[in-house]
């Protein structure tokens, strides 16, 4: 039904198509797809599946071929829009209609700060706000009145800008309570985390109750997850324990060739998906499997008489982006962000490739920001999995609205990874590398002769190398060191 009316409010083909031709002869060129009006873009892609289909049924040229970017010419075009007077900001490029240069600044130059500081053109002004002072006696005196108050004091409920004053002042929450004279442990809404000794007694206990647990069970359970972030393994924890003969390991014999064929048919046959990383997640044996018998996925679906099911190679251009978020929204399919960098993760890359950045492209299909409603608890979760995918968790490996929501509810980076209990690197806060810090930092390594090239000087240090002065090399000649 909805359908039918979405079609009935369309215009129809041929006027489709006059007002195509009408539009090129009033530009007097062929017109690419960003300057078609929206409503005449998807009665093409509804009529005909594709501008260039639409083009070729009016008979109509294709429009010349977009720009080839390099990093030389993306700087030139960056000083070039600075001397015609525009702000050099991603937002201000996309509202004058060049996503195409936001595009080549994130594939070939890295980052629109680089772009400025390699282009010689100034940052635009920050806007600056009037800080509120603190010191150790509003702290304690704003905590005790709130306590007088009878509002909650726990680290999560208390006002933000107190509990950061407080942190910065005295270390930690914990001890800025203190300091006031009131029972930490009466005033915590969760208890500490275990410490070693607490985590081994875990360990004893589940040794006890669970007496045939094996290591996959054992890895599921959130004692499990919480081992492995604490110890090496699981082996090197169950040993300090003083355990022995537990978990149990089970030991499965790896999948036939047969069995590979079979299980990719069952899997077919129910319609799960024959994506090598759906697989990895799964059913691990059967990935093993097809690695172990046929070599790649392409081989074992071959095999399996699945050919139907391999994937098809796309040449991505922004039509064929377009149109492959056509089809997502016929299909009835998500268009937020991460549903399609999940499904698509390449069209989602080459939609930041062709225009700047995802949503340039998906608005046009009424595909709006996805708003996660952060908890405590769902923040806690995607922290411990984020976790258990990195080794040391550093707060750019976490998603922007995930890093605001953990900062709202436990204030610093190093709180936020304590009450996630995870390992992560410290934070260092936004404006810290300054020109004159970084090239101090620079001269006092060699000076100590510590190692001042590549990823050895440590990443937040080079990243501000390439902020400040367009990379390392500018960088060390500022400090007039050699490498």
């Amino acid at each position: 039904m909805g359908e039918d009316v979405v079609a009935d409010s369309l215009p129809s083909k041929k006027a489709t198509l006059a007002e195509l031709v009408k539009l090129t002869r009033a530009a007097g060129a062929p017109l690419p797809s960003n300057e078609i009006p929206t409503g005449l873009y998807n009665a093409l892609l509804h009529h005909f599946g594709g501008i260039q289909r639409a083009r070729r049924a009016a008979k109509l040229p294709d429009p010349p071929q977009y720009r080839e970017w390099s990093q030389a010419s993306a700087v030139a075009e960056v000083r070039r829009l600075h001397q015609d007077g525009l702000t050099i900001r991603f937002r201000d490029l996309e509202l004058c209609g060049r996503e195409d240069l936001v595009g080549a600044i994130r594939v070939y130059v890295g980052s629109i700060i680089r772009a400025r500081v390699l282009a010689g053109v100034p940052h635009p002004p920050r806007r600056w706000f009037e800080q509120e002072r603190w010191d150790e006696d509003r702290v304690v005196e704003e905590i005790l009145e709130l306590h007088e108050l009878g509002k909650p004091l726990a680290y999560s409920k208390a006002p933000n800008k107190l509990v950061n004053a407080g942190v910065r002042y005295f270390e930690s929450w914990d001890a800025a309570i203190t300091a006031a004279g009131l029972d930490c442990d009466a005033i915590r809404l969760r208890r500490k985390p275990y410490d070693d000794e607490q985590m081994l007694e875990r360990i004893r206990a589940l040794a006890r109750e669970y007496p045939r647990m094996n290591f996959g069970e054992l890895y599921r359970h959130p004692d499990g997850q919480a081992l492995m972030r604490r110890f090496s393994s699981i082996e090197e924890a169950v040993e300090r324990a003083g355990v022995t003969g537990w978990p149990i390991r089970v030991m499965h014999d790896a999948y036939s060739e047969e069995e590979v064929i079979r299980a990719l048919k069952v899997r077919h046959r129910a319609g799960k998906r024959l994506a090598k990383i759906a697989i990895e997640v799964e059913d691990t044996r059967l990935r093993l499997g097809i690695v172990r018998h046929f070599g790649t996925m392409e081989a074992g679906l071959t095999a399996a008489g699945l050919e139907s099911e391999l994937p098809d190679t796309i040449r991505w251009s922004r039509e064929e982006v377009l149109r492959q978020l056509e089809i997502r929204r016929a299909k009835g399919l998500p268009l937020h962000a991460s549903a399609v960098r999940k499904d698509m993760s390449s069209l989602y890359a080459a939609a930041i490739q062709h225009f700047g950045n995802y949503m340039a492209a998906a608005r046009r299909f009424g595909a709006k920001p996805r708003k996660v409603n952060w908890t405590q608890e769902a923040a806690l979760a995607a922290l411990r999995k984020l976790g258990r995918k990195h080794d040391v968790l550093k707060c750019t490996d976490v998603p922007s609205g995930l890093f605001r929501a953990s900062k709202r509810f436990w204030g610093t980076w190093e709180d936020v990874c304590r009450a996630a209990g995870i390992d992560g690197l410290d934070h260092v806060p936004r404006g810290h590398w300054t020109r004159e810090r970084i090239i101090e930092e620079l001269r006092d390594r060699a000076a100590n002769g510590q190692p001042v090239s590549g990823k050895l000087i440590g990443m937040p240090l080079l990243s501000a190398c390439w902020r400040n002065f367009g990379g390392l090399d500018q960088a060390l000649a500022a400090a007039n060191v050699n490498r």
